[in-house]
């Protein structure tokens, strides 16, 4: 991606030229909606009920709810602590992840119902 700007990893604040600094924003977002721990990343059909991560991002409890078609599996990608190795229990079954970038899980779901309880937690 060619956005014009650099920005500054550590602070999030760009350090470019300042007629190009909207260019960066896509950048920003899709970074901290993928690679920060603490963040449940969905697609449009699924509407995040609750979500709740432990202080050290090593555990997230949430009830999500789909809106499309039944039986269509979906992936929601969900930023934990990179320190540990994790299972992912989708209504009381495990279920397959798969890690993106340490910390980065890729999970797959498929909803029988409108409503599940998705939990990350340390392996």
């Amino acid at each position: 991606y060619n956005c014009f700007e650099h920005f500054i990893i550590q602070t999030g604040r760009g350090a470019g030229w300042h007629h190009f600094g909207g260019l960066s924003t896509p950048v920003m977002s899709w970074f901290n909606a993928y690679f920060k721990p603490g963040r449940l990343t969905c697609g449009f059909d699924i509407w995040i009920i609750s979500k709740t991560f432990s202080e050290k991002n090593s555990r997230m409890d949430s009830v999500l709810r789909y809106f499309g078609e039944p039986g269509r599996k979906v992936n929601v990608i969900a930023g934990m602590n990179p320190e540990y190795e994790y299972k992912v229990i989708w209504n009381e079954m495990e279920a397959p992840c798969k890690v993106l970038y340490p910390g980065i899980l890729q999970v797959d779901l498929t909803f029988k119902s409108m409503e599940g309880r998705l939990t990350i937690c340390k392996a």
